[in-house]
């Protein structure tokens, strides 16, 4: 996929730009900024660097050694991560069908905007 300012993303995880690039074009097609999807953006961060935090502290007052700290780290995490990333797909998909600009049968597709 290119984006609005010519970069074509290639890698398996999209980025800032990526996000920020979908939010423009919606904001042209429906006058309105995605403030749902850029909630749930914002606050992916905030679970993770939670999380982290959460794990270290755990580690620390357990006494745990440094596999079994980085073992609840991932037992608490990764799962949270793949349904935080869910949810944030979800959102993204109902603002899209909000505002009519995608169908419910393109819920889970990744090119969603389909051409004017």
């Amino acid at each position: 996929m290119t984006y609005l300012d010519g970069w074509k993303g290639e890698t398996p995880i999209p980025d800032a730009r990526s996000h920020v690039a979908n939010w423009t074009l919606f904001r042209h097609r429906a006058r309105v900024w995605p403030t749902l999807s850029i909630a749930t953006y914002i606050i992916r961060f905030a679970i993770l660097i939670g999380g982290v935090i959460y794990a270290v502290r755990y580690k620390m007052q357990n006494g745990l050694a440094k596999n079994q700290g980085l073992f609840v780290f991932l037992v608490l995490l990764v799962p949270l991560v793949f349904i935080w990333l869910f949810v944030e797909r979800a959102v993204w998909n109902h603002e899209l069908r909000e505002r009519g600009i995608s169908s419910d049968g393109e819920t889970w597709g990744t090119d969603q905007f389909p051409p004017k």
